[in-house]
C-alpha cells in the first residue's frame, strides 16, 4: 500500500452512544449480521449456504488535488458520473464576421439578421467522466475527511486494499479528464462573454456610425434650410402686403357702390316716412268730415288715403329693392374678399412648402436611421439574451463538475482506503455476495427510546442493524449493486477478490477466538443479543 494513503475508519460512533463501539464488538456484530442472513435448510427448501469467509476489506479511491478541493477517482473504476454538456456555436467565427461587416451598416446589420438564431439553441450532449464519484457518495466521504484525528491515525489492524484497475498516474488522467471539461466550459463560458462584449462594442459603433450620418444628414438639411428661411420670410411679408392691399382695394370699391345705393335707401325711408305722416292726417281729416257729414270732403280725403297708400306700396318695393341690392353688394364683397384670403393663403402656403417639404425630407431620412439603430439594437439584444442564457447554462454544467470535489486540500494524489465487510455465501450450486458497508454505531436506549417497545422483539438481524446504522445509502448503492454485480459478472475481479478474501478470512484468524468471546459478551451487556443467541454464535464459530 503506498505511503500516502489514509485510512478511512469503518465505524463511527453516534453522539449519543455512551459507551465505546470496540473491535471486537465490530467483529462479533458482522458475525451475526452475517450467520443472520446465512439461508439455513427450510421444509420446502433443504439447501444450506456456507460461509466461505468474511472478510474486511478496502476499496481503492484517489484522492487528486485540485484547486482548494479535491477529485476522487474510484480506483476499481466501476463507478462514472454522466453530465450534460453544450457544444455551442463557433464564438470566434461568429465575433469575427461582427468586426469584419461592422464598417459597413447594412452588411453589418445584415449579419445580425443573419446570426440572431445563431445562440438561440446549443447542441446537447452527454459527456461520461469514468470512474469519477457522483455528488451522492462524495457527501459521506466528505464526512470522513472532516474526521481529521480518525484520518490521522494508523490502523491497528491490516488493511487488505483490494488491487487497484487504475495505478495514480491513470487515475490523474481520469481526474484530468475531469479538470479538462471543466476549464473547457470555462473557456466557452469566457468565448461567449467576449461575444457578448464584441457585439456590444460592434453594435455601440454601428449605433455612433448611424448617430454621424444623422448629424451630417441634419447639417446638409440646416445648410439649405438657414439661407431659405429669410428669403421665404420676406416672400411671405410682400405677400401679406399685397393681399392687405388688394382687400384694401376691395373695401374702397365696396365704399363707393354703396354710398349711392345707401343715399338712394335714405331717400325711400324719407319718402316713406313722409308718405306714412300724410296719411296719418288724411284719416284724422276724414274722421272730422264724417262726424260733419260733409260727404264731399268726406270723398276727397278718402281719394288721397288710396293715391298715397299706393305710393307707400311703390315707395316700399323700392326700398326693399335697394336693400336687396345692397346686402348683394356686401354679400359679394364679403366673397371677394375671402377669394383674395383663400389666394394669398395658397400663395403663402407655397413658399412655406419650400422649408416644410426640407424638414419633412430630413425627418424622412433622420426617422429612417432612427428606425436602422433601433433594428440593430433590438436584433443584438436578442442575440445578447441567447448567450447569455447559454452562458448560464455553461456555469450549470461548471457547477455540476464543482459538485463532485470535496472541499479538502491535500499537497499530492493520495490513496484513500473505504472499508466494508464482504461475506461469501456457497452452495453446491451457486455462491452469493453481502456487503456491509461503512456504519454507525448506534446506543441501545436511544433505540429503545425511539421505538417505544422491545428490540428484543426484532429479529437478531433488525437487531443488529439497528446498531450498526448504515453511513450512506450511495455507499450501500456502489459496493451492493455495483460492485457485486460486477465481482459475478468479471472472473478475474472475483478470483481476485476471492483471494484477497480468503487470505483476510476473519474466521481463520488466531485472534478470532478471543475476540467473539469478548465482543459478543459486549453486545448482550447492552442488549442487542439475547443469552442464547451468543451461545449459538460461539457454538458455531469456536
Amino acid at each position: 500500500m503506498p505511503n500516502s494513503a489514509l485510512v478511512l475508519p469503518y465505524v463511527v460512533e453516534d453522539e449519543a452512544r455512551k459507551k465505546p463501539f470496540t473491535l471486537n464488538m465490530e467483529i462479533s456484530a458482522i458475525l451475526c449480521l452475517a450467520e443472520a442472513q446465512r439461508k439455513k435448510p427450510g421444509i420446502l427448501d433443504a439447501s444450506s449456504e456456507k460461509i466461505s469467509f468474511i472478510s474486511k476489506l478496502h476499496h481503492p479511491i484517489w484522492v487528486v488535488p485540485w484547486k482548494d478541493s479535491c477529485l476522487l477517482v474510484d480506483g476499481l473504476e466501476l463507478l462514472s458520473y454522466s453530465l450534460p454538456y453544450a457544444k455551442i456555436p463557433d464564438v470566434e467565427l461568429f465575433t469575427e464576421e461582427m468586426k469584419r461587416n461592422v464598417a459597413d451598416k447594412e452588411q453589418f446589420h445584415s449579419s445580425l439578421r443573419e446570426q440572431v438564431q445563431t445562440f438561440e439553441k446549443a447542441e446537447s450532449t452527454s459527456i461520461s467522466l469514468e470512474a469519477i464519484f457522483a455528488k451522492e457518495v462524495l457527501s459521506v466521504l466528505n464526512e470522513y475527511f472532516e474526521q481529521v484525528s480518525a484520518l490521522k491515525e494508523k490502523p491497528t489492524e491490516r488493511v487488505a486494499l483490494m488491487s487497484p484497475k487504475l495505478d495514480e498516474k491513470t487515475a490523474l488522467e481520469k481526474a484530468a479528464r475531469a479538470v479538462d471539461l471543466w476549464r473547457q466550459i470555462q473557456s466557452d463560458i469566457k468565448g461567449l462573454q467576449y461575444a457578448v462584449s464584441v457585439l456590444g462594442e460592434e453594435t455601440s459603433f454601428g449605433e455612433e456610425k448611424i448617430l454621424r450620418e444623422i448629424e451630417h444628414v441634419q447639417e446638409l438639411y440646416e445648410a439649405e434650410i438657414a439661407p431659405l428661411k429669410p428669403i421665404v420670410e420676406k416672400r411671405i411679408e410682400e405677400l401679406f402686403l399685397k393681399r392687405d392691399a388688394k382687400i384694401s382695394k376691395l373695401d374702397k370699391s365696396l365704399e363707393r357702390r354703396l354710398t349711392a345705393r345707401l343715399k338712394e335707401k335714405r331717400r325711400h325711408e324719407g319718402e316713406l316716412e313722409r308718405l306714412e305722416r300724410n296719411l296719418i292726417e288724411y284719416r284724422k281729416r276724414r274722421k272730422m268730415s264724417k262726424r260733419r257729414g260733409d260727404n264731399l270732403s268726406t270723398s276727397k280725403w278718402e281719394h288721397r288715403m288710396k293715391t298715397h297708400q299706393n305710393k307707400l306700396s311703390e315707395t316700399r318695393r323700392k326700398l326693399q329693392s335697394v336693400s336687396d341690392m345692397i346686402g348683394q353688394i356686401r354679400k359679394q364683397s364679403e366673397f371677394d374678399v375671402q377669394e383674395v384670403k383663400n389666394e394669398y393663403q395658397r400663395l403663402i402656403e407655397n413658399e412655406r412648402r419650400q422649408i416644410l417639404d426640407l424638414e419633412a425630407s430630413r425627418k424622412l431620412e433622420v426617422d429612417s436611421k432612427e428606425k436602422q439603430i433601433e433594428g440593430m439594437k433590438a436584433e443584438a439584444s436578442a442575440i445578447v439574451e441567447q448567450i447569455w442564457r447559454l452562458v448560464e447554462l455553461k456555469k450549470s454544467e461548471a457547477s455540476r463538475i464543482d459538485e463532485v470535489t470535496i472541499p479538502h486540500r491535500v499537497k499530492a494524489v493520495t490513496l484513500l482506503c473505504l472499508p466494508f465487510y464482504l461475506v461469501r455465501y456457497e452452495t453446491e450450486e451457486d455462491v452469493r455476495y453481502l456487503t456491509v458497508p461503512p456504519v454507525i454505531a448506534m446506543d441501545f436506549k436511544g433505540i429503545v427510546r425511539t421505538l417505544q417497545k422491545a428490540v428484543h422483539r426484532f429479529s437478531l438481524q433488525s437487531r443488529i442493524k439497528l446498531l450498526l446504522r448504515s453511513k450512506s445509502a450511495a455507499l450501500e448503492n456502489m459496493l451492493g449493486k455495483v460492485l457485486v454485480p460486477k465481482i459475478r459478472s468479471d472472473k478475474t475481479l472475483e478470483e481476485n477478490i476471492c483471494e484477497l478474501g480468503v487470505s483476510n478470512n476473519i474466521l481463520y484468524s488466531s485472534g478470532l477466538k478471543d475476540a467473539l468471546a469478548k465482543g459478543i459478551e459486549e453486545l448482550r451487556n447492552e442488549g442487542w443479543v439475547s443469552q442464547e443467541e451468543k451461545e449459538a454464535l460461539l457454538k458455531t464459530y469456536l
